[in-house]
């Protein structure tokens, strides 16, 4: 799993092993606890929410909704 995570996303390899693994380590094993203590549900849709935050970070979710014409903020 972690070449083909790598051979994905070659840039992986500029940031600091140790810290990315446990990055990632860290968030999936959270991610099981709180399914398993039923504090986030066991479904496909929040684990493609936690497999995208894991991908993206959020500067996947961090970007800039358009207004609508004519309204103003």
């Amino acid at each position: 799993m972690v070449h083909t995570f790598k051979a994905m996303f070659p840039r992986l390899k500029k940031i600091n092993q140790d810290l990315l693994w446990l990055h990632i380590l860290t968030c999936t094993v959270l991610y099981a606890k709180y399914v398993v203590e039923g504090v986030l549900p066991d479904d496909q849709e929040m684990e493609d929410t936690v497999f995208r935050l894991l991908c993206t970070g959020l500067s996947g979710y961090l970007k800039p909704e358009k207004a609508e014409k004519g309204k103003k903020n």
